[in-house]
């Protein structure tokens, strides 16, 4: 599965000078783009505007494009329509690019009539369809699970892939992590444009080891070492993964020195043992030192192990 992003790239003016007042409508798909331009005969004029994002199987996808172009006049308006089929190689890697011709007759002008020829220049671009959840103040984007429209909570870097785009939102299927399987949906940004990343962030699995009598917490290769508690029925020596964030845990509003304070990562994959930030600790491992959570939390939120549940491990002596 692909994403296709189409973009128009500019408009060129040719033939008889009509007027260099103009109107612009671009249909192309669901996605209608329209804007008043002065372009002068003989000219071109960047435009460089996003128009949709789309998702695609297989080897070639179609976008259907119709657009006008009307020289605005206070008399008569001159318009030219035209609609073409915009075929897109989903196993092309460089931008490509479909030009849109549209001839404008003069009417009714006292001089003689003339015709215009405006050509519209498309590109599109692929990415592929798995995106990740954005960076947030909390660490986490509200989305709604799909169908059943409900709101939750995804962590930041959570893999997903993109299914389609549609009434201002995108919908996609959750890869990864407490909800791995289900779909889910998110508003676009400001622009109507993805609020998901391209990029992927994810790192290495991170290995930590904490020591019950020392009551640290280190780094593998010691680099970082923080205080940590294990208390009430402490964690049992062993190697446990550490799983990738379920959902906000209240419990961190505790502690407005750490920001990320309500992302908790789950030891092991049962029971309700977490590595978080606090003071106290019912078993769990706790930092105590919250102010340095942000440092364990950078490290941990982008750190996967491959098998699409934990972002490292944590060992465990006496």
């Amino acid at each position: 599965m692909k994403l296709v992003f189409l973009r128009l790239a500019g408009i060129r003016y040719e033939g008889d000078n009509i007027g260099n007042d103009i109107t612009l409508d671009v249909q192309a798909g669901d996605t209608f783009f329209s804007i008043n331009k002065s372009v002068s005969a003989g000219s071109s004029a960047v435009i460089d505007k996003p128009l949709a994002e789309f998702t695609a199987t297989g080897d070639l996808f179609v976008i259907p494009i119709s657009a006008a172009v009307t020289e605005r006049d206070p008399v008569f308006n001159d318009t030219g329509r035209h609609a073409d089929n915009f075929s897109v190689a989903l196993n092309g890697a460089e931008p490509q690019s479909f030009q849109l011709t549209i001839q404008v007759q003069e009417q009714g002008a006292l001089r003689k009539a003339g015709t215009a020829i405006f050509t519209l220049d498309f590109s599109a671009e692929l990415a592929e369809a798995v995106r990740y959840l954005p960076p947030t103040d909390d660490g986490f984007t509200a989305v709604l699970e799909e169908p059943a429209r409900k709101r939750v909570s995804l962590p930041t870097a959570l893999a997903v892939q993109v299914e389609h785009i549609s009434e201002g939102r995108e919908y996609f299927v959750i890869l990864e992590g407490a909800m791995k399987g289900k779909r889910a949906s998110v508003s676009l940004g400001d622009d109507k444009r993805s609020r998901l990343l391209a990029a992927n962030p994810h790192t290495p699995p991170v290995r930590l080891n904490y020591s019950l009598s020392k009551q640290t917490l280190s780094t593998q290769n010691g680099n970082a070492v923080y205080t940590a508690i294990s208390d009430d029925e402490p964690v049992t020596p062993g190697t446990y993964d550490l799983e990738i964030p379920d959902a906000p845990h209240q419990g961190g509003l505790l502690y407005p020195d750490a920001p990320h304070a309500r992302t908790w990562f789950r030891i092991g994959h049962r029971g309700e043992r977490y590595l978080h930030p606090g003071r106290r600790s019912l078993g769990c491992v706790t930092v105590t030192d919250t102010a340095r959570w942000e440092e364990l939390y950078d490290l941990l939120i982008v750190g996967r192990k491959g098998d699409g549940i934990s972002v490292g491990i944590l060992r465990v002596v006496k």
